[in-house]
């Protein structure tokens, strides 16, 4: 895997002006991103976290390209820009984390952060019903794809937490330790 740290995280941030918010969301993202990686460990697969952590953390990294009028996708803006920065493991998770959810050939790595991407709203963590409504509510025209998307992840959300009670109290839990008043972005990190 390519060598990344927080410090260079924030610096590929700060190239790409990443807001607060959405560096706020990838930390959350890499968080659960990092327990379903536990949780998949225990059911005996083979997991590189380090390319959930890091890839997590960087999977909108072309998110304001797109918010500012590009036309392309974020993920493949990203894919390529993680690639120009000499992070080909990571961008291949970049491009497979939007759109690709149904491509049953992406990474369990991918997947994972695919996966934990959809539990996590700009605020916050959330059950993955309530962030799929979020979804047909602005992207009415993909509802068919966001049925089938959700029918996968809901399967998998169902072995690996088993209740939802289970996953809130994770996700209760992360809310505790991901203290964003209190600490930094490099600090939070380097925590998860």
């Amino acid at each position: 895997m390519d060598a990344l740290d927080a410090k260079k995280v924030i610096v590929l941030w700060d190239k790409y002006g990443m807001s607060d918010c959405i560096r706020e969301h990838r930390i959350r993202v890499s968080a659960i991103a990092i327990e379903i990686s536990k949780l998949f460990i225990i059911k005996g697969k083979k997991i590189n976290v380090d390319l959930v952590k890091y890839g997590a953390l960087l999977h909108d990294i072309a998110k304001i390209q797109e918010i500012n009028g590009s036309d392309e996708e974020h993920n493949i803006l990203g894919r390529d820009l993680l690639k120009k920065e000499g992070f080909f493991d990571i961008a291949k998770i970049c491009e497979e984390h939007y759109l690709n959810y149904l491509n049953q050939n992406i990474s369990i790595e991918s997947f994972i952060v695919n996966l934990a991407d959809k539990l996590v709203n700009p605020d916050g963590y959330v059950i993955l019903k309530d962030r799929f409504k979020r979804f047909y509510d602005r992207y009415p025209e993909y509802k068919e794809t966001f049925d089938r998307t959700y029918d996968i992840f809901e399967k998998e959300f169902k072995k690996l937490f088993k209740t939802e009670e289970n996953y809130l109290k994770i996700t209760k839990d992360l809310n505790k330790k991901l203290d964003f008043s209190n600490k930094g972005f490099i600090e939070l990190i380097n925590e998860i």
